[in-house]
C-alpha cells in the first residue's frame, strides 16, 4: 500500500548529498532543501507546516522527494523515465481547494497534465520559465558592485514592509504576511539613499530560485540599480550559504533573461509554475509568480 511518509531533517542531508553528485542539474533541489532547512532554523514552527515527503520511504532508493508547504507543491527524482514513483506520489495527493505547484522540471510536464486531469482541476494560472545556474566559484570570482557615493546597501527590515507592499502586483491583495517571513527569514538586500534613509530598490531571495524578487523603483527602473542588486544578492548568497545559484527567466520576457546570462548564467533546464482548482470551486484568487515561489 501507498503512503507519503516524512523524511526527517536528518535524512535530508543523506538526500541532498545524492542530488548534488550533478550540481546543475538538480540545483534547484538542493537549493530549496538548503533555503528551507534554514528558514526552519530561524523559525522553528515551520517543521511542522513544510513537510518533505517521500513515497514508502523510497528515497534512499531513487531520490523522489515532494515537499509541500501548505497548498504549494515541489517534486523532483532521480529514477529514470516514466518516473512511476513521481505517478505513485502525486496520487497520495488530496486536493481540496487551490493547489500549485512550484518550479516543476519540464520532464514531468505530461505526469503534471494526468494529475490535474485525474482529479478534475482547472488551471487558473500558469508561467514557464528558463533556469539559469552559475556556480558559486564563478559568483564569488565576481568583482564586488560598485554603488554612487551616496547610496549603500543593506538587509531588508520589517519598517520597509508597508513601502515594499505598496510596490507589488495587487492581484492577490496585501502582501504583507508574505513579505515580512521573507525580511525575516530570507536573505534580502536593499539599496538606500544614505542621507535621507530612502529605500531605492530591493532584492529578495526565494526557496525554489537564489534571487525572486527584484525591485527599483519607476523613476529609476533603467538606472542600473537592478542589475546592482541582483549580483550583490548574487555575492552574498554564494558566501553564506555555499550553493550554486539559479534564476529563472520568464518564457517571452528578454529582460530577464539578460538578468540571467549578465553573470555568466548557463541555461540548464525549462520549467513550469501552476496554479490549478477543482473545477465546482468558484471565487478562487488569482496568484501571480512572486506569490506561488514563496
Amino acid at each position: 500500500m501507498n503512503k507519503l511518509t516524512r523524511i526527517s531533517l536528518q535524512n535530508l542531508q543523506a538526500l541532498k548529498q545524492m542530488y548534488s553528485a550533478d550540481r546543475v542539474k538538480n540545483v534547484v533541489t538542493i537549493n530549496a532543501i538548503t533555503n528551507i532547512l534554514d528558514r526552519i532554523e530561524k523559525t522553528p514552527e515551520l517543521e511542522e507546516r513544510v513537510e518533505f515527503l517521500s513515497l514508502n520511504d523510497s528515497w534512499k532508493q531513487n531520490g523522489t522527494l515532494l515537499i509541500k508547504n501548505d497548498s504549494r507543491i515541489y517534486f523532483n527524482s532521480l529514477e529514470n523515465s516514466p518516473y512511476e514513483s513521481v505517478k505513485n506520489a502525486l496520487d497520495e495527493i488530496k486536493v481540496k481547494d487551490e493547489i500549485t505547484f512550484v518550479s516543476i522540471s519540464d520532464k514531468f510536464r505530461p505526469i503534471l497534465k494526468d494529475f490535474l486531469w485525474y482529479n478534475g482541476l482547472e488551471t487558473t494560472f500558469e508561467q514557464g520559465t528558463v533556469g539559469y545556474h552559475m556556480s558559486k566559484e564563478d559568483v564569488r570570482n565576481l568583482p564586488d558592485p560598485i554603488l554612487p557615493k551616496d547610496l549603500e546597501f543593506r538587509p531588508l527590515s520589517l519598517d520597509n514592509v508597508d513601502e515594499i507592499n505598496k510596490e507589488m502586483p495587487r492581484e492577490g491583495g496585501d502582501n504583507l504576511d508574505f513579505i515580512k517571513n521573507t525580511i525575516l527569514q530570507k536573505e534580502t538586500i536593499g539599496i538606500f539613499e544614505k542621507s535621507s534613509n530612502e529605500l531605492l530598490g530591493w532584492c529578495m531571495s526565494m526557496d525554489y530560485c537564489s534571487h525572486g524578487l527584484s525591485v527599483v523603483k519607476g523613476n529609476l527602473k533603467r538606472s542600473g540599480l537592478g542589475t546592482l542588486l541582483v549580483w550583490e544578492m548574487s555575492k552574498q548568497i554564494a558566501a553564506k550559504k555555499n550553493i550554486d545559484l539559479n534564476a529563472n527567466a520568464i518564457h517571452g520576457h528578454p529582460t530577464s533573461h539578460k538578468f540571467g546570462q549578465k553573470f555568466g548564467g548557463r541555461k540548464f533546464d525549462t520549467f513550469t509554475w501552476l496554479t490549478a482548482r477543482p473545477k465546482k470551486l468558484e471565487g478562487a484568487s488569482r496568484f501571480g509568480l512572486f506569490q506561488i515561489v514563496y
